[in-house]
């Protein structure tokens, strides 16, 4: 189930957006490396303005995307195709991102 950030675009920063993914590793159990960062940092934001949206594998059979919305943003993504604890997961990164975007509704994001 996509974690969906009712925010605009261009509100969205490098920083969050790198957080976010984070966050989906901790709850997918997944290490994130600094090429992700890297990538996130240099592609993500253009990704999302002039493509569809972000859809970046991070490993064999792991992917993490995101994409715009008409109301927001959604973040999503497996940590492998196949996984029996994918509702838990799901629900780890929903409780891990409410609780970030709880935390920092007030600040520039």
């Amino acid at each position: 189930m996509p974690v969906k950030l009712n925010l605009p675009l261009e509100k969205l920063s490098e920083d969050y957006l790198v957080d976010i993914y984070k966050l989906f590793c901790k709850a997918y159990e997944i290490g994130p490396t600094d090429y992700d960062e890297i990538y996130l940092r240099k592609n993500g934001l253009y990704l999302l303005k002039h493509r569809w949206g972000i859809d970046y594998k991070i490993y064999h059979g792991a992917e993490f995307f995101v994409q715009t919305t008409k109301d927001g943003i959604s973040f999503y993504g497996y940590a492998k195709p196949i996984d029996p604890d994918f509702k838990s997961k799901d629900e780890k990164f929903q409780t891990l991102a409410n609780e970030y975007f709880d935390k920092n509704r007030g600040d520039t994001i």
